[in-house]
């Protein structure tokens, strides 16, 4: 047979991760040679395949991190914005009360100057 006529195989990424797991959960060296053998794999494409899926795993806790960090940001500027707008509303309140004290000051002086 010649090697120009050989199709280079591909694997799914769910066969990938099937194989890897039955490879890593056999406890003597005998079975995962009969499964390297069974699927005509070699030990290096088994290490290629769990360094992959570790890598994907990797990826995705880092960008996990990151959103918590975005997240974390993010509620950090949120309750600054909260605490200044209270404060905010806290100054407007006294006005606003200045504003009715003066009003009921300034309505008992001219009940008092008509009477």
């Amino acid at each position: 047979m010649s090697t120009d006529n050989r199709r280079r195989r591909s694997f799914s990424p769910g066969f990938k991760l099937r194989v890897v797991a039955e490879y890593e959960t056999c406890p003597s060296d005998a079975e995962r040679k009969d499964i390297l053998r069974r699927e005509s794999l070699t030990r290096a494409q088994i290490e290629w395949w769990r360094n992959e899926a570790l890598s994907v795993l990797t990826d995705r806790r880092r960008s996990a991190i990151g959103e918590k960090r975005n997240q974390d940001r993010n509620d950090v500027k949120l309750h600054s914005e909260n605490e200044r707008l209270q404060n905010e509303l806290a100054m407007h309140n006294r006005a606003a009360m200045e504003a009715v004290g003066m009003a009921s000051a300034i309505v008992e002086v001219l009940s008092k100057v008509r009477a």
